[in-house]
């Protein structure tokens, strides 16, 4: 259909080129509204940052990454919650968050994007001077008469123990459950029983008991993952880089790690 008439040099609309130009100026109306209602959902998103991790995991945010994190961006708010891999896994799934480290044995679902931190394994944790202590490795079924100290039923360390346990048909001979890692390394190293615990934990070095190798393996992995849906603001993607940078770097010495708050902690235990 014609859009304009011209007579000469003049140029009017017909009457099919009014009811397309009415239309054109509202679709242009519409984009507009459209790409601002993106531009501030972007803003609110870039503004804060939300973050599941696992209970071991909060420790090294807490003290070594999130400080660094806030002084690049002091004006965006990050807030870490705290969970089971399970319970971050779900947050990141529903939407509840925007970043989640946590641990996982399996491949992860295709909603989400990954990038592994650190490729970890379990060990037997016993105390420096067990006759364990200097074996290259050992099975859990050798551990049958051993007490052990395991984290409680509904916490983190005492659902991923349980996996290892589960996986290898162990029932182990359980002494105490216990809430924190430190709390079980701190008993370890004092003979009060044995554990399971990841290989290369600080709590190693700190407590000064000996993780020995199991036989077969049983290995993990611990990740920063995030929805393919939403990708990561520049905030999440400095998150990421602290992250990798954390774990790339050797673990600290002694002196470094007993800190006047670490001994005061193994006072009040």
């Amino acid at each position: 259909m014609p859009l304009f008439t011209r007579t000469g040099r003049h140029v009017e609309l017909t009457d099919y080129g009014k009811v397309y130009l009415n239309n054109a100026h509202a679709i242009l109306r519409v984009e507009q509204q459209t790409l601002k209602k993106i531009s501030a959902l972007r803003d609110a998103k870039q503004s804060c940052l939300r973050i599941i991790s696992t209970e071991r995991t909060k420790s090294i945010l807490n003290n070594s990454i999130l400080p660094q994190l806030r002084e690049q961006y002091p004006y965006t708010a990050v807030s870490l919650l705290t969970g089971t891999s399970d319970i971050a896994l779900s947050y990141l799934l529903q939407d509840m968050a925007d970043a989640g480290i946590f641990d996982i044995t399996a491949a992860l679902p295709p909603e989400l994007d990954s990038t592994v931190l650190i490729h970890q394994e379990y060990a037997i944790a016993v105390p420096p001077d067990h006759p364990l202590a200097s074996r290259p490795s050992v099975s859990l079924d050798e551990c049958q008469d051993e007490p052990f100290i395991l984290g409680s039923p509904q916490s983190e360390l005492g659902d991923s123990q349980q996996q290892v346990l589960n996986s290898f048909r162990f029932v182990p001979q359980v002494l105490y459950h216990v809430d924190k890692i430190r709390t079980v390394a701190h008993m370890v190293s004092n003979g009060a029983g044995i554990s399971l615990l990841p290989a290369g934990l600080l709590e190693e070095s700190q407590f000064n008991y000996r993780s020995v190798p199991l036989n077969p393996p049983w290995k993990f992995e611990t990740v920063f993952a995030y929805p393919r849906s939403s990708p990561l603001s520049s905030c999440g993607q400095e998150l990421l880089r602290l992250l990798q940078d954390f774990y790339g770097r050797p673990a600290p010495n002694n002196n470094h790690l007993r800190t006047e708050e670490d001994m005061n902690y193994e006072k009040k235990l």
